[in-house]
C-alpha cells in the first residue's frame, strides 16, 4: 500500500561490481543476513512497523509494538520470552544506564545467536558486554552454554570509540570496567 514510511528496493546490487560478486555466498545465505539486519533494527525500534519481502513472498511483518519486550516476542517467539528476566541498572557516576532481558539459567543455548546488544539505540558487538554476561552466569550454566540476552545500554557518546571496526559494530568504552561491573551487578 501507500502507507507513510520508507520503502527500500534493491535489485542486481553487484551487477556492475564483479569483484564484490565473487565474495557473495548463496542467495539463501545472503538473504539470511538481510533478515538479521531487519530483525536487529526492529528490536531497537519497536514503535516502527517493519515488512520484508523477497520477491512476492512476505518474510517478515512486524506491527508497531507498545513495549520492546513485545517486539522481542514477535521476533524470537513467546516460548523464549516466557523464560526471560528483566534487569535494570544505573551507574550515576559514569553516566551509564543498562536494561534489558536475559534468559533464566536453565534456558540457555549452545550458541550466541540470541545475544543482542545495543548502545544508544545502535546494535553493537562489545567484549565488555560478552564478558559481563559470562561473569553474571558464572557457576550457573555449563561451559559452552550461552544465555539469550537483549541488552540496552545508554552512555555518554564521548566515552565511546565507535571507530574500532569499519562496520562501526564493534565499540570500545573508555571505561569498559564500569560497563562490565554495571551489567554484571544488574544481571
Amino acid at each position: 500500500g501507500n502507507a507513510a514510511g520508507t520503502q527500500v528496493e534493491i535489485r542486481n546490487l553487484f551487477s556492475n561490481v564483479p569483484a564484490r560478486r565473487k565474495f557473495l555466498r548463496t542467495q539463501a545465505t545472503e538473504f539470511g543476513h538481510i533478515e538479521e539486519v531487519v530483525r536487529v533494527a526492529a528490536i531497537v525500534r519497536p514503535a516502527i512497523a517493519f515488512t520484508l519481502r523477497h520477491g512476492n513472498r512476505e518474510v517478515i511483518r512486524l506491527a508497531c509494538a507498545a513495549r520492546p519486550i513485545d517486539r522481542i516476542s514477535d521476533i524470537v517467539g513467546l516460548q523464549v520470552v516466557e523464560h526471560l528476566i528483566e534487569f535494570q541498572g544505573k551507574d550515576v557516576d559514569n553516566n551509564l544506564n543498562a536494561c534489558g532481558w536475559i534468559s533464566e539459567p536453565g534456558f540457555c543455548r549452545r550458541n550466541r545467536r540470541l545475544q543482542y546488544s545495543f548502545l544508544n539505540g545502535r546494535p553493537i558487538d562489545s567484549p565488555a558486554v560478552a564478558f559481563a554476561l559470562k561473569e553474571a552466569y558464572s557457576g550457573l550454566i555449563e561451559r559452552g552454554s550461552f544465555p539469550s540476552a537483549f541488552v540496552f545500554i545508554e552512555a555518554d557518546p564521548s566515552s565511546i570509540d565507535v571507530n574500532v571496526h569499519p562496520t562501526k559494530r564493534e565499540v570500545r568504552f573508555s571505561d569498559s570496567n564500569s560497563v562490565q561491573q554495571l551489567l554484571s551487578a544488574s544481571i
